[in-house]
């Protein structure tokens, strides 16, 4: 249904922007250990 949809939707976004977030930490910790 329309809620479980939505659910998954928005799990799937936060998944995403766990991932950018990850991105970015590994770039900080790169530049930083140089």
């Amino acid at each position: 249904n329309d809620v479980n949809a939505m659910r998954s939707d928005v799990q799937a976004a936060k998944d995403d922007a766990a991932r950018a977030n990850q991105r970015l930490d590994n770039k900080v910790v790169s530049h930083v250990r140089k």
